[in-house]
């Protein structure tokens, strides 16, 4: 029988598969394909069309397919290699994150930029992933930052709220009139808005009403009744002296403490110390 038209050679050629530049590998590749039954030809063309569907199924030509190494060290230069073919730099300078910045458009931080840097290398982030995670953790950064100001602020301001509340149930109907004699208190000694919201946070917002109510008490009485005296008495603390009292007491946190709280050790006493130099700061006599 012929072998014309199969794998196998006629007239006592060696059939192309068993060619000794053919190594086994190969050889039973082609067998399980069913190649060695055809013609070197025809082995070749269906060789061929296998190659290409196999690149279609790819969807990238061969130059573009990466190869993982196997049991390659994870620091050695065959995974170096394929690092850098999939994107990442040769060094951690090799990460510019220039386009990395805060909300307002400012370059961020190198404290920041620098351990970010770090952390790509040692992950080995293609240049583009690592920027985009970089953006992306600070974006984060900034809005937990400003969500956790905004409910401390948020806090503060139902704290004082509450306190006002307390207050304005202890005045009563007497409410609208306090009001009014602290704020003109206030104007009387030339007290700003900021002034004011400065003494709030050190000695609390109920406090410094109350302060701003006495002082107008004494402004407001005869200086007979005070027990006399005028602004040149000796012995007592000039005005300068004790506006400089007043800034070092809303600056001491122990003492705002204590002012603060009723049944603090040393509180009559602070309150005293704060009503005295209101009075003193204007140049009255303390009650």
């Amino acid at each position: 029988m012929s072998d014309a038209g199969t794998g196998a050679g006629g007239n006592g050629a060696v059939p192309w598969f068993q060619s000794p530049d053919f190594d086994e590998d190969h050889r039973a590749y082609a067998q399980t394909q069913g190649w060695d039954r055809l013609p070197a030809e025809g082995a070749a063309r269906a060789a061929a069309k296998a190659h290409r569907e196999a690149q279609r199924l790819l969807r990238a030509p061969q130059d573009e397919i990466v190869r993982i190494p196997k049991n390659a060290a994870p620091d050695g230069p065959e995974m170096q290699a394929l690092y850098q073919r999939l994107g990442a730099p040769p060094d951690p300078s090799g990460y510019k994150f220039d386009e990395v910045k805060l909300a307002d458009g400012t370059p961020a931080p190198p404290e920041y930029i620098e351990p970010m840097r770090n952390l790509a290398a040692e992950l080995h982030l293609p240049v583009a992933a690592a920027t985009a995670v970089a953006a992306r953790a600070l974006a984060i950064s900034e809005k937990r930052l400003a969500d956790a100001t905004a409910a401390q602020t948020s806090a503060a301001a139902q704290a004082t709220l509450a306190e006002l509340d307390g207050l304005y149930r202890e005045w009563g109907a007497e409410k609208d009139l306090k009001l009014f004699q602290a704020g003109k208190a206030a104007e009387r000694i030339g007290l700003t808005a900021d002034f004011v919201t400065q003494m709030q946070k050190s000695t609390g917002a109920a406090a410094t009403l109350k302060a701003m109510v006495n002082l107008y008490g004494m402004m407001s009485e005869p200086e007979l009744l005070r027990g006399g005296g005028g602004p040149g008495s000796s012995g007592r603390m000039t005005p300068e002296a004790a506006q400089a009292r007043i800034q070092e007491l809303m600056k001491d946190l122990a003492w705002g403490a204590k002012y603060r709280n009723p049944n603090a050790e040393g509180h009559s006493e602070a309150v005293k110390e704060w009503t005295d130099l209101q009075a003193l700061s204007i140049g009255q006599r303390p009650r």
